[in-house]
Parts: C-alpha cells; sequence; structure tokens
C-alpha cells in the first residue's frame, strides 16, 4: 500500500526502528469487557475497594482476594520471528492443577490444591479451612468475583456462617 502511494518501499528493520523509537512494542492484545460494565457500579466497587485497602493498612482487617487455576498448557505469545523460521514452545497436556487461594496484596497466600473438578462444595470446604487459619479478633474480607461456584445458592447459604466467625465476603459487580 506504501508503495503504491509513495512509490517508495521500507525494510521491517526501518519500521520495527520507528515503532520502537515511538514507545510501541510488540505483544498480545488484551481481552476487555469494559464496553459492557455498568460504570456507576464499578466507580462504585473501586471505592469499595479503596476503602478495604485503607482498613487493611490501618491493621483493621485483613483484605484478602479469591482464587486462580493453573495447567501445563501455556499460553503461547506473540513474538517477532525470522522469516521462515518457527519459535516453539514446549507444551504438553496433563492434569489441571487447580489452586484454590485466598491472597494478600502484600503476597501472603492460603492455597488449596486440587486436581479434581471445582465445586461448590470444593470452594466452601477451602473457606472453611481458610477460617480455621484465622486468628481470634481477626477479621478478614475476602473481595470474590460471581464465578457460577461463588454465587450459588449452596454457596450463599455459608456467607452468614463466615460472617459469624470475621469472615465477611464482598462481590464484585456483575458489569
Amino acid at each position: 500500500m506504501l508503495i503504491k502511494k509513495t512509490g517508495k518501499r521500507v525494510s521491517d528493520t526501518t519500521i520495527k526502528r520507528i515503532l520502537k523509537s515511538a514507545k510501541f512494542t510488540w505483544k498480545r492484545i488484551r481481552k476487555s469487557l469494559k464496553n459492557k460494565r455498568d460504570n456507576e457500579k464499578f466507580n462504585a466497587a473501586f471505592e469499595s475497594i479503596q476503602e478495604l485497602r485503607q482498613q487493611d493498612e490501618d491493621g483493621e482487617i485483613e483484605l484478602w482476594y479469591d482464587e486462580t487455576g493453573f495447567d501445563l498448557q501455556p499460553t503461547v505469545p506473540y513474538a517477532w520471528q525470522p522469516k521462515g523460521e518457527i519459535i516453539e514452545v514446549p507444551s504438553e497436556r496433563g492434569k489441571r492443577l487447580n489452586v484454590l487461594g485466598f491472597f494478600t496484596s502484600d503476597n501472603r497466600l492460603e492455597p488449596f490444591c486440587f486436581e479434581c473438578g471445582v465445586d461448590t462444595d470444593v470452594v466452601i470446604a477451602c473457606f472453611d479451612a481458610f477460617i480455621k487459619t484465622m486468628k481470634g479478633g481477626t477479621k478478614r474480607t475476602v473481595v470474590m468475583d460471581n464465578a457460577s461456584i461463588h454465587t450459588s445458592a449452596k454457596f450463599k447459604k455459608c456467607i452468614p456462617f463466615c460472617a459469624k466467625k470475621g469472615l465477611i465476603i464482598k462481590f464484585l459487580p456483575t458489569s
């Protein structure tokens, strides 16, 4: 297209150099749901989390966040590759290791590992075990997403029990 408009050719190296000097980098584009979120709910949740962070800093509560999972199949990144050459990342299928963990912004982690599937019963068992790690008088707040195993009727029945033990559960807004 550039050749048609200007009659000039530009090498890949020149384009790469220009892009780098303009502070561009080659990386994977992120998926985003920003266009679907309710900004009022998002901003209210953001302010609420900021307040929780302040309470955590002041020692009033311990602020924790919920889990993640891992498997042996890597995410394949984009990379600059010489023409005709292929960069390969070793990959293998294996059992998924589910790690339900509670973590803090200062990198403390209470992990629970499973090779089995994770359902509401497993999540409830993890919360029960997490409560047992609390020292007397400790107040914890866990910020959670709205995964179906977190919002099931069975899990919601456990929320008052958690609150009685000093563990408050806060959900992020759904949109």
